[in-house]
């Protein structure tokens, strides 16, 4: 032991130690770059700004469109793909945007919000919602504690919390977004995982197969292994309709022109 210590004094650390300590630096270096490209919010953007006014090192996001006045038909379009209607139907991101919003365990928790937080708007808007004037009556009880105040909203207890996938089809090309939040360190972190490419046919059936995938800054694509890690924990998620899971089997094609998918019953 002494000797050890005497030659360490002498000639400092070993090989050993010096690559140990490298590799060590570099795990860590590569774990924490990792992390802080996750966290690093993506850009939400109207319209994709073009390649000489795109900042470096920036990650843009666009959200697809959901306007319910465009997507009349999705109903009956579903209703087509689960009953295998022979012939082909078309969905525009509207479509899709409408039915994964009304068809999904996070879809139908939003429209809950929206419809209470609209429904709170307007009885406080409401004319006479203040109460007119009283004369000074005798003062009441206060009222136990418990009553005081309603009970905050505890926060998500969920490492990841996902909320409904969006759909976005321009040029041919489909991305899908899936914005989400990190809770951890009680902090909540919000970050957009978003995907971009087109269906290709595996064994007896379309699958989206992604060229390009962000989870928040971080380019998820250049880890190949991750990308199919993803999508698989995806499929079997109930982001998905259910419905339309068992329906997709019977898909014969799949076509993306320009703003709409194409699927051939």
């Amino acid at each position: 032991m002494k000797n050890s210590k005497l030659e360490r004094a002498l000639y400092g650390p070993t090989i050993y130690e010096i690559t140990l300590g490298l590799l060590l630096s570099v795990v860590l270096g590569a774990a924490l770059g990792i992390v802080f490209l996750v966290f690093k919010p993506a850009t939400v953007v109207q319209e994709m700004p073009k390649e000489d006014e795109r900042i470096q090192g920036m990650t843009y996001y666009v959200e697809g469109t959901i306007d319910h006045g465009k997507a009349k038909q999705w109903m009956r379009k579903r209703q087509m793909l689960i009953d295998s209607v022979q012939g082909e139907v078309a969905f525009t991101e509207d479509d899709l945007n409408t039915w994964f919003m009304s068809s999904t365990p996070a879809g139908q928790e939003a429209l809950a919000k929206a419809a209470q937080a609209a429904a709170e708007a307007a009885a406080a808007a409401k004319p006479g919602a203040k109460s007119k004037a009283k004369p000074a009556a005798k003062p009441a009880a206060p009222a136990p504690a418990a009553d005081a105040a309603p009970a905050e909203e505890l926060p998500p207890t969920d490492l990841i919390v996902a909320s409904v996938i969006n759909f976005r089809i321009r040029d041919g090309v489909v991305q899908l977004g899936l914005p989400t939040t990190i809770n951890t360190l009680g902090y909540v972190f919000p970050v957009v995982a978003q995907a971009r490419g087109g269906f290709e046919k595996v064994d007896d059936m379309y699958v989206f197969v992604p060229d390009e995938v962000m989870i928040g800054s971080l380019p998820l694509h250049r880890f190949p292994r991750a990308i199919e890690y993803m999508m698989k924990r995806a499929m079997q998620s109930d982001a998905l309709p259910s419905e339309m899971m068992a329906a997709w089997k019977k898909v014969k094609t799949v076509v993306v022109e320009d703003k709409v998918i194409k699927l051939t019953i």
